[in-house]
């Protein structure tokens, strides 16, 4: 079984890289380790000038990032709206689902989804 698993590894990581979701890993403290190409792509920016930032520096509401990261370290996961700014300050509404992935051999990270729905915030406040 762990070989066939490891035999799909190299898929696993297209499917994510290439997925049309916004797919991204951050530490507990917030700053993003990694973003796919359509998240970076949603926001306008590279992906590699955004590792390495907090959250907050995304966000329209930066006070939000604490209730967030409060959240997922006691129950585990996280899902609401959020509403972030592109580079162009554009606002755009996420929805996302996250969740703490705690392995044993190294520091706990929040594995997150998003999906932009900000045509749909906006046709509920037309």
């Amino acid at each position: 079984m762990e070989q066939r698993i490891g035999e799909q590894q190299p898929r696993y990581k297209d499917l994510v890289e290439h997925s049309l979701g916004f797919i991204y890993i951050h530490g507990l403290d917030g700053v993003l380790e990694w973003i796919n190409a359509a998240g970076a792509q949603l926001l306008g920016h590279d992906a590699a000038a955004m590792v390495g930032r907090p959250l907050t520096d995304f966000l329209a509401d930066s006070t939000a990032v604490e209730l967030y990261l409060s959240n997922i370290r006691e129950h585990g996961q996280d899902q609401r709206y959020i509403e972030a700014v592109t580079a162009a300050g554009e606002r755009r509404f996420l929805q996302y689902h996250n969740v703490l992935i705690s392995p044993d051999d190294r520091e706990p990270y929040v594995l997150g989804h998003a999906q932009d729905v900000t045509a749909m915030v906006q046709a509920q406040t037309d």
